[in-house]
């Protein structure tokens, strides 16, 4: 099986954003993927991924993270109101950039619950401490994805974020 990635957008912000939406995507892929490089603002926060505008507690998530400190500092697992990228706190001006990738399997269909995979890596102000986060959630819909929003953090300006479409064929 042979497996192509298409760049469907990118984009620079080129001022601080507290919301990102992707939208007007083709349905013509298997998945999608998401790659964010970003740097939070001095406030701090996470990543939270919505589908379709939809904020109601519909989606379900387990992440590990790691601090770098070589033991897993945390396994969260709960209902929510948005899939996160990082669940490790508000980690406030000691972030200086930050790597979220989410693979969204199956968002054209339309008799499917949506799973996403989820990795992050933030780098931390402290040498040696960078913080790691693995996991995935799903958004308890059928309904295709037709937009994505990213909040929960303001944005500085020079962060990028990149659509991709996947197929598999």
């Amino acid at each position: 099986m042979t497996v192509t990635y298409d760049s469907l957008s990118t984009l620079t912000l080129s001022s601080p954003q507290s919301s990102i939406t992707l939208s007007g995507f083709s349905s013509a892929f298997t998945d999608l993927r998401i790659v964010f490089q970003c740097s939070p603002s001095s406030s701090g926060g996470e990543a939270l991924m919505r589908f379709n505008g939809d904020s109601g507690a519909n989606y379900s998530y387990l992440i590990q993270n790691n601090d770098g400190t070589g033991t897993p500092n945390g396994l969260f697992s709960e209902t929510s109101s948005a899939i996160p990228g990082n669940v490790g706190g508000n980690l406030g001006t000691s972030v200086r950039k930050t790597l979220y990738t989410w693979d969204i399997f199956n968002y054209a269909s339309t008799t499917h619950w949506k799973p996403v995979l989820c990795t992050n890596n933030l780098q931390i102000n402290n040498p040696g401490n960078n913080h790691m986060g693995f996991g995935g959630g799903i958004w308890r819909n059928t309904a295709a994805i037709t937009s994505i929003t990213i909040s929960g953090a303001t944005y500085e300006t020079g962060s990028i974020i990149a659509l991709f479409g996947i197929k598999a064929e």
